[in-house]
């Protein structure tokens, strides 16, 4: 196993830990942001395989209320996250494109915070939005996305 694949499955446990919220483990937001903070790392880092920068990608999206300043940090980040990617509502034939870390900190974003059914409402400053929510806790900004009653297309 690759460094790299140890440290991505020492932070999966970490996750999974701050999941439960056990009386005897319950991790600051300081730390899980730390955590959040190394996925997005390894999400550009050229060195990291394919197959981990996906997988620090789909911890993300399963992120709590500590992602979302990670995130919105990585909407700038030109770097590559996936150059093997294809579009959603895409052809087969179709060439895969490629995606930065910042498009897809946006769409994490939007994960994040619509929880099924996912509900999506247009965010048009990440920094504004977040400095009105940021003392709210992630239930309540998930029920206002949820009553803005728009769903993906």
């Amino acid at each position: 196993m690759s460094e790299r694949a140890t440290r991505l499955s020492i932070l999966s446990a970490l996750l999974i830990v701050a999941g439960c919220r056990t009386q005897q483990v319950e991790p600051t937001f300081p730390q899980l942001k730390a955590v959040y903070s190394e996925l997005l790392f390894i999400m550009g880092d050229s060195r990291s395989s394919r197959l981990d920068r996906l997988q620090a990608s789909y911890l993300l999206a399963r992120g709590d209320q500590a992602a979302i300043p990670v995130l919105i940090h990585g909407l700038d980040d030109s770097r590559v996250f996936d150059n093997e990617a294809t579009r959603a509502n895409g052809s087969p034939w179709e060439p895969p494109i490629s995606v930065t870390v910042g498009e897809q900190c946006e769409e994490l974003l939007y994960s994040v915070i619509a929880r099924p059914p996912y509900g999506r409402y247009s965010v048009k400053s990440w920094d504004e939005w977040w400095s009105t929510r940021k003392e709210w806790p992630l239930e309540r900004i998930q029920c206002e996305v949820r009553d803005a009653g728009v769903l993906f297309e």
